[in-house]
């Protein structure tokens, strides 16, 4: 389970880091604009994203959070976040065993409370952010900004020695 989890953290990071680096490179009232049919703008969707990755890993450790909006109110504060949390999820997950992945915790969703085995939630956070990262990809390449592929064989392959094909 430990090695499916991990190359799952390392896609998720990279993929974040992609959409962070294509996002940096908006206007400000690009980024602010009413373009997200899910979280009103480019830049809520994505702080929503990363902020969905920090809860589902602190419910993961046992911890509760509360993110502090305005401490991610720029791009800038926002990427330092993302690679925090990405971090710390691969610390996390280098640290779980199977008996630990299989532990049920606690998380709220939509003030309901729910039970979940550590390994769900992890997946979850993982999932949650590739669908809206699809919804971003949408919205900034409508604003001239397409993101690379992004697909987890593309990991693979460079891992394994073979080559991608090149960027355009």
């Amino acid at each position: 389970m430990k090695p499916i989890l991990s190359a799952l953290a390392e896609h998720c990071a990279n993929a974040n880091l992609e959409l962070l680096n294509t996002a940096s490179q908006l206007s400000e009232s690009d980024l602010r604009a009413a373009t997200s049919p899910s979280r009103d703008s480019v830049f809520r969707l994505i702080q929503h994203l990363v902020a969905g990755e920090a809860y589902f890993l602190a419910r993961c450790q046992g911890k509760h959070i509360k993110i502090d909006q305005q401490a991610i109110a720029t791009m800038e504060s926002l990427k330092t976040f993302a690679n925090a949390v990405s971090a710390e999820m691969r610390a996390f997950i280098a640290n779980l065993d199977d008996a630990q992945a299989q532990r049920v915790m606690d998380t709220q969703i939509m003030d309901r409370s729910f039970r979940f085995p550590i390994w769900q939630m992890l997946v979850q956070a993982f999932m949650h952010s590739a669908q809206h990262r699809g919804e971003l990809s949408i919205l900034l390449s409508s604003l001239g900004h397409p993101l690379p592929t992004s697909d987890i064989i593309v990991q693979f392959i460079q891992q394994s020695g073979q080559e991608w094909f090149p960027r355009k």
